[in-house]
């Protein structure tokens, strides 16, 4: 029996994370997808474009979770929180992106993510949108922190981390 068309979709998603556990990004393969999740070659091309769109509806997935947990927090920059704490909880899928040839595809799909949260937060907040600049430099570092926090294995909580991203978004956002 061919697995519904949802089902499929839930089962290949499920399938890529668990992959990215195991191996990193530029490793994984479509066919070992299709052999993980049951599905045929069509199935998976009917749902998505490639393994890059998997990567890109999980990004955003993840995006529409912390966007919740953002609206729940009281303080400044609330997505840096949980936000952090999903890094930390899955630091073995970030360093399979971190430092390798596929960063750059993470990196854009982040970028975008970081664009929307940090928009979000200063519109709740009745604050200005930053200009294009500015929101590059913010975007930007929220990135540069992430990547040395994992690449350099910097020993600290995420939630200290969250309280140094947030006084620099702050000084940044200001200026």
């Amino acid at each position: 029996m061919t697995p519904s068309t949802p089902d499929a979709r839930q089962r290949i998603l499920g399938a890529f994370s668990a992959a990215l556990l195991e191996q990193p990004y530029e490793r994984l393969s479509v066919s070992g997808l299709l052999r993980r999740a049951g599905v045929g070659r069509t199935t998976f091309y009917a749902q998505f474009r490639d393994k890059e769109e998997l990567l890109e509806i999980s990004v955003r997935g993840m995006g529409q979770h912390m966007a919740r947990a953002a609206c729940a927090e009281a303080r400044p920059w609330g997505f840096l929180w949980p936000f952090l704490h999903h890094v930390d909880s899955h630091r073995r899928i970030y360093s399979g992106f971190v430092g390798r040839e596929s960063a750059p595809v993470l990196e854009r799909h982040m970028q975008r993510l970081f664009a929307r949260l940090l928009a979000d937060d200063l519109l709740r907040r009745g604050r200005p949108l930053p200009d294009a600049l500015r929101e590059a430099a913010l975007v930007g570092a929220l990135w540069a922190m992430l990547v040395a926090w994992i690449e350099r294995r910097i020993q600290l909580e995420h939630e200290a981390l969250a309280l140094q991203a947030a006084g620099m978004l702050d000084a940044l956002a200001s200026r």
